[in-house]
């Protein structure tokens, strides 16, 4: 008669294999570690957008007991609210993008606003809800947070650039994509060309401004066939980068854009390694895998990278950890864990990454769940003993 008592020794030996394949994944907890950054009196949040440039650091996120935008800066040792009035009450927010201009330090914030209203009905007959949802962008000027633009620009999944004063937006229209410039008071579309298939609904993921070229690179997403690829306007149309489709998944907190000297780096929830985490460069030949296909240890999500130096740096939830948040660096041709893997108490949502090259800083915002949900910032320092950062 087998037993279905489980042996104690081999009990040890899975639970011990167990330890050593979390190890293996970028679940252990060693290296240097990460520091709070004060505490923003803030109960739940969800959205988080962290953004910094010479020591000034912003948090964007949607408050989740008012569904409303809040933008909080870090000063004097402490967290307090910038900006006096402005972020207006035009529905639930979500898809929160903060930004701040490397040329003056002005802070730029882009969000989705959903309405619901009912639509008349004949006698007899319920309501029918309507959901709407309008993009907006806004700029700090003085205390006060002022729309850039005439109302709303395009639909939803806004997504924020800004390079030497100009803003660029991709934002997605009904199963089209579109890339906007601010003209002052107005703003239009970037380029003519149609880089996508008709009949196929595509959204745009992730955009970046260089800012040596001043090209706008951007991630698009064909929802049906779950590929995507980058495109690059160069100022006066969009191309292609690279002849092959990226494959995986950008969901709209699954991919993170960057570029860096020319060199385009695109990180994504992998749907064919089974959601993990993937990282390509395009180094102006072809795209290649940095290290190894799919590496976190389980599922990532919420994915937010920085590269500094040359040097790709991962932020995301890792399913497998706990859900905890991880923070990786491409070094010696591998992916490893940066500050240990203790850097959430539980599970944490809506990664954020940013990175302040003025003070050699990598700073990571949050949704900490061990927390009931309060946004947490931590710091870590690219000069900490036994790391050697250039200038």
């Amino acid at each position: 008669m087998r037993s279905n008592q489980f042996p104690t020794g081999n009990f040890l030996l899975v639970g011990l294999s167990a330890v050593l394949l979390l190890a293996s994944m970028g679940c252990d907890s060693s290296g240097e570690k990460w520091r709070t950054i004060g505490n923003l009196g803030v109960e739940t949040a969800g959205w988080e957008s962290i953004a910094c440039h010479q020591g000034r650091l912003c948090l964007a996120f949607q408050d989740e007991k008012t569904n409303q935008v809040e933008v909080f800066q870090f000063k004097d040792s402490g967290w307090a609210p910038l900006g006096e009035g402005g972020l207006s009450n035009l529905g639930i927010t979500s898809n929160v993008t903060l930004v701040v201009d490397s040329k003056d330090g002005s802070p730029y914030l882009a969000y989705e606003a959903t309405r619901v209203s009912l639509l008349k009905a004949n006698k007899g007959l319920r309501p029918k809800p309507q959901v709407s949802y309008q993009a907006f962008v806004q700029k700090l000027e003085g205390d006060i947070w002022k729309p850039i633009g005439q109302g709303p620009v395009g639909e939803d999944l806004p997504t924020l650039g800004v390079s030497n004063g100009v803003v660029y937006l991709a934002h997605s229209d009904g199963g089209k994509v579109s890339v906007s410039r601010s003209l002052g008071k107005s703003w239009e579309k970037l380029g003519d060309r149609t880089l996508t298939e008709k009949g196929h609904p595509y959204t745009w993921r992730g955009i970046f401004v260089d800012p040596d070229s001043g090209y706008v690179y951007a991630t698009i997403e064909n929802v049906d066939k779950k590929w995507s690829f980058v495109a690059k306007y160069d100022g006066k149309q969009w191309t292609r980068v690279g002849d092959n489709y990226v494959l995986g998944t950008l969901m709209a907190d699954n991919g993170s854009l960057w570029v860096d000297h020319g060199n385009v780096y695109l990180a994504f929830h992998d749907v064919y390694r089974g959601g993990k985490a993937t990282v390509v460069e395009y180094d102006g030949t072809q795209w290649k895998v940095l290290g190894k296909p799919g590496f976190s240890g389980g599922p990532a999500h919420y994915l937010s990278l920085v590269v500094y130096q040359g040097v790709p740096y991962l932020a995301y939830q890792d399913i497998l950890c706990g859900g905890k948040a991880m923070v990786m660096q491409f070094t010696a041709g591998s992916w490893e864990p940066l500050g240990g893997t203790e850097i959430s108490h539980g599970g944490a949502t809506f990664e954020s990454l940013a990175l302040d090259d003025s003070t050699h800083k990598l700073y990571l915002a949050f949704k900490d769940l061990a927390y009931k949900g309060m946004p947490a910032v931590l710091e870590y320092s690219l000069d900490a003993p036994g790391r050697t950062v250039s200038n």
